[in-house]
């Protein structure tokens, strides 16, 4: 079953992978499926071109731009144009975002785990620990943050120097400012980004708890 949100004018549609197992593809898309050496990547694969084809022709295929950002192209390799596109994916489950428009967004899920309390500190400033310390808020943050960086494409941007979280509203679905500082040093290489504003702010991201509590967010500009 696909569940589906709409923000704006922007359609997230999510289904468990396993649900997908036995769906037929296009030729291409199931070539695609094959070339991936790894069984989790194939069956990850597999479930985004289900998901897609219940929105899009099924010889539409997943590429990629030069920064690693997805996108959708025709079985030639053409960009479908005006279309904006990100997918994500958990244990469990595999999600797609778009725009027949062109925007950035950026879309994750991740479901519960102990590894979020654990890893916290490396993805939120110490403002953010205390503001989203209960496992909930932690788990939407943590998505909120890949979202962003998903929708900002600037590789190695450090999710806590880079990407600072604010909550406009405690209840559900969430709802999120994000700031991005473009102008940030990698801490791992010392590199400097490349030359951008010093910040930007992306109007809204909302947060989607389903009901085991896996949460799916979207971040759009």
């Amino acid at each position: 079953m696909i569940q589906t949100f709409q923000f704006d004018n922007i359609t997230v549609a999510v289904a468990r992978i396993e649900e997908c197992e036995r769906v037929q593809l296009s030729d291409s898309q199931q070539r695609d499926v094959d070339s991936l050496s790894i069984e989790k990547r194939r069956r990850e694969r597999k479930a985004c071109y289900w998901l897609i084809n219940n929105f899009f022709s099924a010889d539409t295929l997943i590429a990629h731009h030069s920064d690693g950002a997805p996108m959708l192209v025709d079985r030639n390799g053409n960009p479908l144009a005006e279309i904006s596109f990100s997918l994500s994916h958990s244990l469990e489950y595999a999600a797609i975002a778009f725009s027949k428009s062109v925007q950035p967004l950026g879309v994750d899920i991740e479901q519960p785990s102990a590894k979020i309390r654990r890893v916290a500190s490396k993805f939120l400033s110490e403002r953010e620990l205390a503001d989203f310390a209960d496992d909930t808020k932690l788990l939407a943050a943590w998505t909120a943050k890949e979202a962003a960086y998903k929708l900002a494409r600037i590789p190695g941007l450090p999710l806590i120097e880079g990407i600072s979280l604010r909550l406009i509203t405690t209840a559900s679905p969430l709802l999120w400012d994000i700031t991005i500082n473009q102008n940030v040093t990698h801490p791992l290489d010392s590199i400097a980004l490349p030359s951008a504003p010093t910040t930007a702010t992306f109007a809204t991201a909302v947060t989607h708890q389903l009901p085991d509590g896996t949460c799916i967010t979207l971040a759009k500009q």
